[in-house]
């Protein structure tokens, strides 16, 4: 398996670099994630973005093969470590209105769920299942989705704190 770097120049951007030939496999960003492709786990690699200093901040996911593409769309958030450790083919995207939505990594587009005020970074997310939850703060409800009906939860959860639902399996 061929082995990268991050390098950073003068002005304090960093960019990934083969360790072998010294090709540049990255454009210049802001910051780099090192899970991934310079660990060795993955093809894939995630970027933070910031046009000027009142800016916010944007992330996005790339392909080692395509360093002028993302994967993914630009979030105001993303949460792929289990994408970039080769676990899963899921991540979670936060919007500019703090609202979350899982996305397979082969179709940035198009959520596989809807949009929801905080997504469960376990069960499908980690690749331990096909399931997934989700928590709606106004109704103080999680709701437990099987991938292969987003539209119909398998469980609701209600009145439950975001925090007590630590861990499920597909046994449930």
């Amino acid at each position: 398996m061929r082995k990268y770097q991050i390098i950073e120049n003068k002005e304090g951007k960093k960019a990934i670099f083969d360790t072998e030939t010294g090709q540049q496999i990255s454009q210049w960003w802001n910051h780099i994630y090192k899970e991934g492709l310079v660990q060795g786990k993955s093809a894939y690699y995630e970027v933070a973005f910031k046009n000027h200093i009142h800016d916010p901040w944007e992330y996005a996911i790339f392909h080692k093969d395509n360093p002028y593409e993302p994967v993914s769309l630009w979030w105001n958030s993303i949460h792929a470590n289990e994408l970039l450790d080769g676990k899963s083919e899921y991540y979670i995207a936060y919007n500019y209105n703090e609202k979350q939505a899982i996305f397979h990594i082969n179709n940035p587009h198009e959520s596989i769920t809807q949009w929801y005020d905080y997504a469960y970074p376990f069960g499908l997310i980690k690749g331990e299942s096909e399931c997934y939850a989700v928590f709606e703060k106004n109704t103080h409800t999680s709701y437990i989705y099987h991938i292969s009906d987003t539209l119909q939860p398998l469980y609701k959860l209600s009145n439950i704190p975001i925090d007590s639902l630590l861990y499920f399996n597909y046994d449930l």
